[in-house]
């Protein structure tokens, strides 16, 4: 299966939650966008730093702006708060395969480090109860 996180810019929150379902789950290939991505950024230094924190390797990451087509080529498409997912939606239109995280996540841009862990931590419960609930079991 074929999952892609979407956030705002695609330098924070998608990435870390790429990062951690790559971790966590082996059995899907997962990526990340932005709906307002500007191509080619790399992951913020505090993205960089949590994930070096949480998994002890490095976030290797070029941000991507969503497009009909990458929405189109994945199984799932999760968005990192119900905003993203209403934009998804109105850039798109409803559909079964769009989902929001449990719980909003809160943007970290611009904080400090303590701030990335906490959004990261909050990423990780998420991606968690979403797996609990059958949505990266085998289809």
């Amino acid at each position: 299966m074929k999952v892609i996180f979407v956030c705002t810019g695609n330098t924070c929150r998608s990435p870390m939650a790429q990062m951690i379902a790559q971790e966590k789950i082996k059995n899907h290939s997962f990526s990340s966008a932005g709906i307002y991505a500007a191509n080619g950024e790399e992951a913020s230094y505090g993205a960089q730093n949590a994930m070096e924190i949480m998994f002890s390797k490095p976030l290797i990451h070029k941000s991507t702006l969503i497009t009909k087509d990458i929405f189109d080529s994945n199984d799932l498409v999760i968005a990192i708060s119900g905003r993203h997912k209403a934009l998804l939606e109105a850039l798109y239109g409803k559909s079964d395969k769009i989902i929001a995280m449990p719980e909003d996540i809160a943007d970290p841009f611009g904080g400090d480090v303590d701030d990335y862990l906490a959004s990261a931590r909050d990423i990780e419960r998420g991606i968690d109860i979403l797996q609990s609930r059958g949505y990266f079991d085998d289809k």
